[in-house]
């Protein structure tokens, strides 16, 4: 599924997300957004996009925000993460 958010904020919790639904053209509220059989599954495999003009510092914030919502015993070290990429 694709979800279109402005923000960090618009997600509330992995069962309550603010998003645009481009088809109705306004905003709503998804429940359950966050497949929860994919909690406590490694990998879980998220792509992020974001337009030319959105600052880098929002796309980390989405990240960020999704990472706090997962349960923490569940994640790699960001470090890790980025080493791995790098």
């Amino acid at each position: 599924e694709t979800f279109f958010i402005k923000d960090a904020n618009e997600m509330m919790s992995l069962t309550r997300l603010n998003h645009f639904v481009w088809e109705r053209q306004q905003r709503m509220l998804a429940v359950n957004w966050f497949p929860r059989d994919l909690i406590g599954k490694r990998p879980i495999n998220l792509i992020l996009t974001a337009g030319a003009s959105c600052p880098d510092s929002l796309l980390e914030q989405v990240l960020m925000k999704i990472f706090s919502l997962l349960p923490q015993e569940e994640l790699r070290p960001m470090q890790e993460i980025i080493e791995e990429l790098g």
